[in-house]
């Protein structure tokens, strides 16, 4: 019996440290949103990264979306605000090869980077990435 008892006491002390609490940050839950937050210079970012991993010279047409929640996997931090890209660029194979980013930022930097099946909507012409042609 003095066996249950201590595997008891040691649930209930795990249960009720899983309770605690620590003091927010000053800005608590705001503090965490914006930390996550689309930056007012996302459209250049995502020129400067796109740039880096792509032959800008095959890039054909380019839209970009407006923010949206998508979930972007467990260690990109779940379900985030996002932008897609979809860059059309000629390859060797094909004239019109289709890449499909999704871009999510971090403290005022792109977080996450990566081709994604994810679709999108409300998307408009992105200039600037044709621009770097």
């Amino acid at each position: 019996m003095r066996g249950y008892r201590a595997v008891m006491a040691c649930f209930v002390a795990v249960a009720l440290a899983s309770c605690v609490t620590t003091p927010e940050s000053p800005g608590g839950a705001v503090a965490l949103a914006d930390d996550a937050a689309i930056p007012p210079n996302y459209r250049e970012l995502i020129v400067q990264t796109i740039s880096v991993r792509t032959n800008v010279h095959t890039i054909r047409r380019a839209r970009i979306s407006q923010p949206k929640e998508l979930w972007v996997g467990l260690i990109a931090g779940g379900n985030r605000r996002a932008i897609c890209v979809e860059v059309i660029r000629e390859t060797p194979i094909t004239s019109s090869a289709r890449d499909h980013w999704v871009f999510t930022f971090k403290n005022g930097r792109v977080w996450t980077a990566a081709y994604s099946y994810e679709e999108c909507d409300n998307y408009s012409p992105f200039n600037e990435l044709l621009k770097q042609r």
